[in-house]
């Protein structure tokens, strides 16, 4: 469900900490129907403290909303076009599954990764996260980066509706 229309002047910058990030399995999904509108800004990570949490069968990462709970999380920030923007709610499922919200986010790096001069600038980004979810989430570890190798996290498994079946049968966990 898109939630804004289409306007190929306006950029965002959005925050990436899971399977969007650029070493993750889904990163395409930023670049497939719009490669002109996805620009690496750098490395971050939210000034505020989220729980991130491991779950399904194909070990998802999930961002929980639950304020002053969890740790700041680790990801890539991102400018992005409208169009991205639209595409990016469609494939997360906003505002029905995980929720966009503009949250503050520390830039520790520029696209080149080298540190910032100064102390991490503060930047608006938009994060996608479960507002609703099963309180048993919060007693699972908090991890303060994702990385679906299997060593930081389970590694991450594809999911395929041709082989899995419906999604929906899954996502009672969350």
């Amino acid at each position: 469900m898109t939630t804004t229309m289409d306007n190929p002047t306006t950029t965002h910058l959005a925050f990436m900490y899971g399977t969007l990030k650029s070493t993750e399995a889904n990163h395409r999904v930023l670049f497939d129907k719009d490669p002109a509108g996805v620009a690496f800004v750098g490395q971050g990570q939210t000034a505020e403290l989220f729980p991130l949490v491991v779950t399904t069968p194909f070990n998802i990462p999930f961002l929980l909303y639950k304020e002053e709970t969890g740790k700041q999380v680790q990801g890539e920030i991102y400018q992005i076009s409208e169009r991205t923007l639209n595409l990016l709610d469609d494939f997360e499922g906003h505002p029905d599954f995980y929720e966009r919200r503009k949250v503050k986010a520390e830039l520790l790096t520029d696209s080149e990764g080298r540190p910032l001069d100064d102390s991490p600038k503060l930047v608006d980004v938009w994060l996608y996260g479960l507002p609703r979810f099963k309180k048993s989430l919060l007693e699972l570890p908090y991890l303060p980066t994702y990385k679906g190798d299997g060593v930081v996290a389970p590694k991450y498994k594809v999911y395929s509706p041709d082989i899995d079946g419906p999604l929906d049968k899954y996502l009672h966990e969350v």
